[in-house]
């Protein structure tokens, strides 16, 4: 099979005048550095929820995020790695807030399986528009 990814967007919801959209990401076939990449976001936003799930195998995540396609761990594209910690887990869920400026517009994610081929892996992310203070 063939890595697949598909990015179902939710519009975006006014909650107390604060902007947020969210989206479910559906991974098949996953490698290592696979990529799903989300477009057209505004400049300035929050990462108000992460969460990233193995929904076929046995296997374990670490997901990360980056600002371009390709993007280095330590690098200025890097938007923040390891987010399992140093034990991989089946289910991550990150709802602490992670502002991020985004020039291109774009963000990048990898659930980072613990090894290839994982059949399906399922990710959240919610996004308020602006910096979160």
């Amino acid at each position: 099979m063939t890595y697949a990814f598909d990015a179902e967007k939710v519009e975006w919801k006014d909650i107390n005048g604060d902007l947020y959209l969210s989206w479910i990401i559906m991974e098949t076939d996953v490698g290592l550095a696979d990529e799903w990449k989300l477009e057209d976001l505004p400049a300035h936003f929050t990462i108000t929820l992460l969460q990233v799930a193995v929904t076929g195998g046995q296997y374990n995540v670490n997901p990360e995020l980056g600002l371009s396609p390709g993007w280095s761990t330590g690098s200025f594209d890097q938007v923040v790695v390891g987010l399992a910690g140093q034990a991989q887990t089946p289910h991550v869920r990150h709802q602490a807030p992670i502002k991020v400026t985004a020039d291109g517009h774009q963000l990048i994610g990898r659930s980072k399986p613990s090894s290839a081929g994982v059949g399906e892996i399922k990710t959240r992310i919610t996004l308020l528009e602006g910096h979160w203070q």
